[in-house]
């Protein structure tokens, strides 16, 4: 058999495969519409691990999940494989397909809104399998060696089924859970993908504007096809945090061995660790005082950390104009990549080895480069989009943070236990581990010590301070760990994934249920995005206070207006609900009470006995573990606390140099 051939084979055998994963995506478009019948059957108790409809929730979700999962990232895939000859872990395909499809989502936002193109479910899967030609007819034209995967086997073993079975465990969360206002955020910011052409929000949209800015655009590429098939709701978007995860399992084998990949220690090591960061981001991350949303922050941390780590890998490697990709990508997907991407050429100068400063200068070039690409990004968008980018993560928002520094709040240095306690041996084994796993500790360290001082900080700002750490430890290991020393780190491992657990199995509600007693109008507006429709729920605020304000929750109810939105727009249409946002100029009822207004709209209450018997209401806050919450106070700040003993202000620095200067 001529190379040719034996490449041809194997792409046919490719294609066959994405042919067969895809095919139980048939289930995926009426997976939100099931789980949501079976919600109101299920024992509020008995969440998880329910024995109803174990057929649905065992076996036709996840499969359901691995087809959507498939068909989005169907186009990523056959792109990463025809641009890569030769040996190909199918790690490096997974990872490669994350951005890939990013860029697919681009070009097909830039023709046009996904909903306008016609991109239903149909279309979509129709444009997969329609992608899977050019890999028939290209593969024979392509010079070099054959393309093929090793390690497919150990691909599926340690990432696609145990990330498909963590789905069909935390199914409750992602389908049935009430969102939070990250949550409902990154929602909101994910669906003007699919009926504009711009990921930023219309001028006069009000206070959802703020985000997301050209620094925090690319979880929406990513979701937005996930919206097209499993519907327009944040399920979609919470799956992303398990596709996210696997894509951090797979970039962490990478750096391993190829024979240590095969070794069931290192891999168990990995998911235990994992496991521990992704329940801290997944129930104790977050602004909301009753849940965290794994649509955000987790999806977005999670995903920031794998391309962060894929464009580390790809330098160690000598590959530029890959390293430059996923730079970019870095900078896309969360404000913090900026950073970590910055503390990359120092750190990778301090590791030491030959050739230090040439390597780190041309480390910090191509970083200036990706920089410079994503600011130029920003300003081509807002241009040829005509939106406002959001500038609640720019460099002002930025130095506003950097101004209040806490010294005094110890208790940060307990969020690097869901790192696993045991990968931070690196440090205590720095000398001699090898360059690449120093330089990876080091820009964890200097993520660390930049968000401990800040006084409004989140456990999510330190995700690479929990990861960092283990990758650098599994890359200094050349050999697999001993029984003693494997069994150690287990032990270690297990103890931060039990401390990391939520204190309960309850699902979060609170924001459902107010939000199914607000009416917020008709919804044309919004569903063509108009800026009014989302201008209005900045008055929401006068009926439910926001979750920031002081008392929020052990005085009474707060909750995020967006969050409210949402399920309000989700709820059954009823004339008896109590709360109400509407048009200055539609017609005023004839009972109830007149809350608040603006130029546009008016807030208004039908009984306002029950309204403040609701807004007193006192509910069981998050779930997440104790110690890794962040007190309200600090979180959302205040002129006390910015006067509290070990708070420096900075800003008075900068009147004493300024007056200096005078």
């Amino acid at each position: 058999m001529t190379e040719t051939e034996v490449g041809k084979g194997r792409g046919r055998g490719f294609a066959l495969v994405l042919l067969l994963l895809s095919a139980p995506v048939a289930f995926a478009p009426s997976l939100v519409a099931k789980m949501a019948a079976l919600r109101p059957v299920i024992d509020p108790a008995r969440v998880y691990f329910s024995d109803q409809q174990p057929l649905l929730l065992y076996l036709v979700l996840p499969l359901g999940l691995l087809g959507a999962t498939t068909v989005v990232l169907g186009p990523g895939l056959v792109l990463a494989r025809l641009l890569r000859r030769g040996p190909l872990a199918p790690e490096r395909l997974l990872v490669d397909a994350l951005g890939w499809t990013a860029v697919v989502a681009l070009v097909l936002l830039l023709a046009g809104g996904l909903r306008d193109l016609g991109f239903g479910p149909r279309a979509l899967v129709l444009l997969v399998l329609a992608a899977l030609g050019p890999l028939l007819l290209l593969w024979r034209r392509l010079p070099g060696p054959e393309a093929r995967l090793v390690g497919v086997r150990g691909f599926f073993l340690w990432v696609v089924l145990p990330a498909l079975l963590l789905g069909a465990v935390v199914a409750p969360k992602i389908f049935w859970e009430a969102v939070n206002g990250d949550g409902a955020h990154a929602y909101e910011a994910t669906r003007l993908l699919l009926h504009g052409r711009s990921p930023f929000f219309p001028a006069g949209a009000g206070t959802i504007s703020n985000y997301p800015g050209p620094n925090s655009l690319l979880q929406g590429f990513l979701g937005a096809p996930f919206l097209v098939l499993l519907g327009e709701d944040v399920a979609g978007l919470r799956w992303l945090a398990i596709l996210a995860l696997a894509g951090l399992v797979s970039v962490i084998r990478l750096l391993l061995p190829e024979d240590l990949r095969r070794h069931a220690g290192p891999n168990i090591l990995i998911w235990v660790v994992l496991l521990a960061v992704f329940s801290a981001l997944g129930w104790s991350a977050g602004y909301d005082a009753y849940a965290a949303d794994l649509a955000l922050p987790a999806a977005q941390d999670l995903l920031l950390v794998t391309f962060f780590l894929a464009a580390f890998t790809a330098f160690v490697r000598g590959e530029r104009r890959r390293f430059l990709a996923f730079a970019f990508l870095t900078l896309t997907c969360s404000p913090g990549g900026g950073l970590l991407l910055l503390f990359l050429p120092p750190a990778r100068l301090l590791a030491r080895g030959p050739r230090p400063w040439r390597e780190s200068l041309e480390l910090l070039g191509l970083v200036l480069l990706a920089v410079l690409a994503q600011a130029l990004l920003g300003q081509v968008a807002q241009r040829y989009w005509g939106m406002e980018k959001g500038g609640e993560h720019g460099l002002m928002a930025l130095l506003r943070k950097l101004r209040f520094v806490d010294l005094g709040d110890w208790r940060r240095w307990l969020w690097l236990v869901p790192g696993g306690l045991f990968p931070l041996a690196i440090f205590f084994r720095f000398g001699r581990a090898n360059r690449e796993a120093r330089t990876l500790a080091l820009v964890g360290l200097a993520s660390f010590l930049f968000y401990y001082p800040l006084l409004k900080t989140n456990l999510h700002y330190f995700a690479p301070a929990m990861i960092l750490p283990l990758a650098a430890f599994l890359l200094a290991r050349r050999t697999a760990l001993g029984r003693p020393g494997f069994l150690g780190c287990l032990a270690l491992g297990l103890a931060a994934l039990l401390l990391s657990l939520p204190t309960s199995t309850r699902i979060g509600e609170v924001a459902r249920l107010v939000g199914e007693d607000l009416d917020l109008g008709g919804q044309d507006g919004y569903d063509r995005l108009d800026p009014a429709a989302y201008a209005a729920v900045d008055l929401v605020p006068l009926l439910i206070p926001a979750e920031h304000e002081v008392g929020v929750p052990a005085a009474f109810l707060g909750i995020s207006p967006l969050a409210i939105a949402y399920h309000s727009r989700r709820a059954p249409v009823a004339v008896d609900k109590n709360l109400s946002i509407r048009s200055v100029i539609a017609p005023v009822p004839p009972d109830g009470r007149e809350i608040g207004r603006d130029a546009a709209f008016v807030a208004r209450v039908r009984d306002p006995e029950a309204w403040e018997k609701m807004r007193r209401r006192r509910l069981p806050d998050c779930r997440g573990q104790a110690f890794l919450l962040v007190d309200r106070e600090r979180l959302f700040g205040s002129h006390e606390l910015e006067r509290a003993p070990g708070v420096m202000d900075l800003g008075k620095l900068r009147d004493i140099l300024t007056g200096a200067s005078r």
